[in-house]
């Protein structure tokens, strides 16, 4: 008989792996309750333009992801894009990722003055101190001096996911591949001290549909084999018993519906997918799973009246003066994705998704957008055509001091329930990018056959996996 495998969540994490599972002839049932698939790696269309959810790009350093987007998207192609982006600082476009000499001989004399005594002190004191840096801000005054951390660092975290003394130091080794300055020295070649690459040099895009192209593909592939994926459909209550998940309880078209489950993997958040268990988690388990914070994403679509407006894929901007984090330009990835004559800028807006910035009316936010863009020469509001703001509560996890061990707790719950795993950047509360998810997906089809096929199969081989998915690096 054909085991059912209920996926919760149809973004990237979501239908690759119901594809994958539904390759190997498992019965699957993907429950989304949004309209349409891919989460963040979704595109939509605007009147003639095609618009993805911020930059993404296909990159990996993980053997054979490469190979697969190429393999989902036939018969379309993906495009290879020479990728290029700065960072802008001090009013001036420096290259990406940081060349430290770059920054020092382009500066104020007495700032450059100021880093490089900052890194010898620094220097100093870590020779005769060996204790580890416990926070974000720590690790890069630890790395770079006190100056270059308030330059280059300070800033980029207050936007991103808020005060820098709050957050663990492990969001400064995953968000930057170099750990100081010696290290960053030695990386002339583009490659850290392992030898891996520290920036792609090219990626590849889909040749049209964007981002969301590839969502689609993967959900064509699950339908294509009998699999069901029950868009607009909320989840009202899952269904355990001793240490199994028996059943799944939606709702859609205003009915409710029960699906019974052989096997229940999760890429929804961890605090939707604990609040709707039967019988109720433990208090402390959702107070744990309450505590992993999330920052929330707010995004303004430029349409301009040139065909190209910067010479990047896409700008950070660490200061705090900018309101965006990031710039990009869509009609830099494809030439199909905007209306042929004109270009498409995307500001990057993180904020705190409860707070006066993320509520504010749209209109501001553009007004705040287009202020910041005259201050850099990007672009003028005379170019400007129109815009468009959408919004994400929950896309940046926050990774402060305390995270790792309220992660902790709400892992260990859900591992009592050994037909039940979790997996994605909600699932697992992992800062990943697409390939990530689409990594996950192919281990967790994996260990799923084999807790069908292997009767020995523990919950234990699953944790084993999870420390593999910490060692991911984020390469821009």
């Amino acid at each position: 008989m054909t085991k059912n495998v209920t996926i919760l969540g149809a973004g990237i994490t979501g239908v690759s792996l119901g594809s994958y599972l539904s390759d190997k002839k498992y019965d699957v049932s993907i429950i989304e309750k949004t309209q349409s698939v891919g989460g963040m790696a979704k595109s939509f269309k605007y009147k003639k333009n095609i618009l993805d959810f911020g930059p993404h790009k296909i990159y990996s350093q993980i053997p054979h992801i490469i190979e697969e987007f190429h393999k989902i998207a036939k018969p379309k192609k993906l495009l290879r894009v020479k990728k290029r982006n700065s960072l802008f600082l001090l009013g001036k476009m420096f290259d990406f990722p940081v060349q430290i000499f770059q920054i020092v001989l382009s500066i104020n004399p007495f700032k450059s003055l100021s880093l490089g005594i900052g890194f010898a002190w620094t220097t100093f004191k870590n020779f005769f101190s060996r204790a580890k840096p416990k926070t974000y801000e720590q690790y890069f005054i630890k790395g770079f001096g006190k100056p270059a951390y308030k330059l280059i660092f300070k800033g980029t975290a207050e936007k991103v996911w808020g005060p820098p003394t709050r957050l663990s130091e492990e969001l400064g080794r995953k968000r930057v591949p170099v750990p100081n300055v010696l290290e960053m020295l030695g990386s002339g070649k583009g490659k850290d001290s392992q030898g891996r690459e520290l920036s792609a040099k090219y990626f590849f895009y889909p040749e049209e549909g964007g981002i969301g192209f590839v969502s689609e593909q993967f959900k064509k592939n699950i339908q294509k084999n009998k699999g069901k994926i029950n868009t607009d459909s909320t989840i009202a209550q899952i269904k355990t018993k001793k240490n199994k998940v028996e059943s799944v309880i939606y709702k859609k078209n205003g009915r409710k519906i029960t699906q019974k489950t052989d096997f229940l993997a999760s890429t929804i958040y961890l605090t939707d997918l604990l609040s709707t268990m039967s019988p109720k988690p433990p208090k402390y388990v959702m107070e744990a799973a309450n505590n992993l914070k999330y920052r929330g994403l707010i995004l303004v679509y430029l349409i301009v009246n040139k065909p190209k407006v910067m010479k990047d894929n896409w700008v950070f901007f660490p200061e705090r003066e900018y309101i965006f984090s990031r710039v990009s330009e869509h009609n830099s990835f494809s030439p199909n994705m905007v209306e042929e004559g004109k270009a498409i800028l995307t500001a990057e807006i993180p904020a705190d998704p409860n707070g006066l910035l993320f509520n504010s009316d749209p209109e501001y936010h553009y007004r705040r957008v287009i202020e910041d863009l005259e201050k850099t020469g990007i672009v003028q509001e005379k170019d400007i055509e129109e815009f468009v703001v959408r919004k994400a509560k929950r896309v940046y996890p926050v990774y402060d001091t305390r995270y790792r061990r309220n992660l902790k707790v709400v892992l260990s719950y859900l591992d009592s329930f050994d037909n039940l795993i979790t997996l994605g950047r909600q699932g697992l509360y992992n800062y990943n990018n697409t390939d990530h998810c689409i990594d996950m997906s192919k281990k967790a089809t994996f260990h799923i056959d084999r807790y069908f096929k292997v009767s020995s199969v523990k919950i234990e081989e699953w944790r084993k996996m999870r420390r593999y998915f910490n060692s991911y690096r984020i390469v821009d």
